[in-house]
Formats: C-alpha cells, sequence, structure tokens
C-alpha cells in the first residue's frame, strides 16, 4: 500500500468518513488509523492531513493565503487585501496568514497554493539590478 499515491489515500479517508458523526465516525477513524499503522504510513500522516485539508478547502470554496510583509500590515491593509482575494478567486471564504519578512524590504508577496503574487520591494530592486546589468 506504501506505493498508493498520498493523495488517492485523501480522497478514500475523506470518502470514509464523509456524512458521518458520533460513533459511526469514531469507528471509521479507529480503523483508519489502523490501516495506516499496519502499512507503515503514519509517518506519511502530516502529507496526508494537508490533502485532506485541500480537499475540504475545494469543497467548501475555501482559499488559504500566505501574506509576507516587511513590517506588520494593518487591520485596514488587511481587509482591503482580503476583500481583493476574495474577488480575484471568487470566493466567499479566504484564511490569510500573515508572515513578516524583512527580506523582502517592503511591499507585500502573496501566496496561495503554488501561486505568487510578489509585490515586493526586494522583487523591484532584483529586476532593477537586472536591467542595468544587462
Amino acid at each position: 500500500m506504501s506505493s498508493v499515491p498520498i493523495s488517492k489515500i485523501a480522497h478514500k479517508i475523506h470518502s470514509s468518513v464523509k456524512d458521518k458523526s458520533g460513533d459511526s465516525l469514531d469507528k471509521t477513524l479507529t480503523s483508519i488509523v489502523k490501516i495506516l499503522s499496519k502499512n507503515k504510513l503514519l509517518s506519511k500522516s502530516n502529507e496526508v492531513l494537508e490533502k485532506l485539508e485541500n480537499l475540504l478547502d475545494k469543497e467548501n470554496g475555501i482559499i488559504r493565503a500566505k501574506v509576507y510583509t516587511a513590517h506588520k500590515i494593518g487591520a485596514d491593509n488587511l481587509k482591503e487585501i482580503e476583500k481583493e482575494l476574495k474577488n480575484k478567486y471568487k470566493t466567499k471564504t479566504i484564511y490569510i496568514t500573515v508572515i513578516e519578512d524583512p527580506k523582502i524590504l517592503g511591499g507585500i508577496k502573496i501566496q496561495i497554493k503554488d501561486q505568487t503574487i510578489d509585490l515586493s520591494l526586494q522583487k523591484k530592486v532584483t529586476q532593477l539590478k537586472k536591467h542595468l546589468l544587462n
């Protein structure tokens, strides 16, 4: 079973627990943990959980974004970023994690899954350096 892709495992878990609650959910989850343990896949639990989170986010129209800033960002600016991202991705729910990173110098960098919107001063300085050296 270790050759089964993590995404397939996550899909199977998702379909097994969907619409279950109470004792039925507890029994199903206990069985899943036993199967993962038996197949030596407990070490992959973080990857499985990440895939499950992605499945649930997609199912529920949730976007998760990381916003990198050089300095603390104000609540008004954060609300504006949230509004723009909701419009861009056509979603009602967005979770933003703000990460202070002095290396970006100024501006912001937004990461959503494998997409990056880089509006940082660091990027502009790098582009200018490339332009001047070529």
